[in-house]
């Protein structure tokens, strides 16, 4: 009876999802994540917890960027709702997921819903900045239809019911040094 061997040709299947993120690994076994604008993202696989930091000079609204960040790791299923907490320092926000799962990989689940919360908020900042950019310019230079010509609407300092006002507008009674 002969006896038969295969070597190699073992299809691999293929990935279910690819990640792009600014990755690198700490002395001590953490992976810390820095593509986020306003904050800094260690995951500590050896305790299951997920840690947010502010990055300094970051500016204002870090808090609600790491509160969104637990909320779509709870969302995805990675973190539970009760384990999401301030940390030991101040403004840190940190969550705990189950690294006893046999079923996936709880690291490469919580990178994946990290990426994805991250693009998401790329996009709304790279929104954000191009209104601002903008803004101005409807200002100064409008469009053609949210415009009107010169002179086909009075002021409304000339209008009969305006100047009947006075200068305070309804207000009348002026007195002790008081408006009102």
């Amino acid at each position: 009876m002969p006896i038969k061997i295969k070597i190699g040709d073992a299809a691999k299947p293929p990935p279910q999802a690819t990640i792009a993120l600014k990755v690198s690994e700490t002395l001590d076994g953490n992976i810390l994540i820095s593509d986020h604008e306003k904050m800094n993202i260690v995951i500590m696989p050896q305790d299951g917890r997920i840690a947010t930091y502010p990055k300094a000079y970051a500016g204002d609204g870090i808090y609600e960027y790491q509160r969104d960040l637990m909320d779509s790791l709870f969302e995805g299923g990675v973190v539970g709702p009760d384990s999401i907490q301030g940390g030991l320092k101040f403004g840190v926000l940190e969550g705990y997921y189950n690294i006893e799962n046999t079923k996936v990989d709880p690291l490469q689940v919580a990178l994946l819903e990290i990426e994805k919360f991250i693009k998401k908020t790329d996009m709304d900042e790279v929104k954000a900045e191009e209104y601002d950019k903008n803004i101005e310019d409807r200002f100064t230079d409008p469009a053609p239809d949210e415009t009107t010509e010169l002179g086909k609407i009075k002021p409304e300092e000339d209008e009969p019911y305006r100047q009947s006002q006075g200068p305070l507008g309804n207000y009348s009674f002026v007195g002790y040094g008081y408006l009102y």
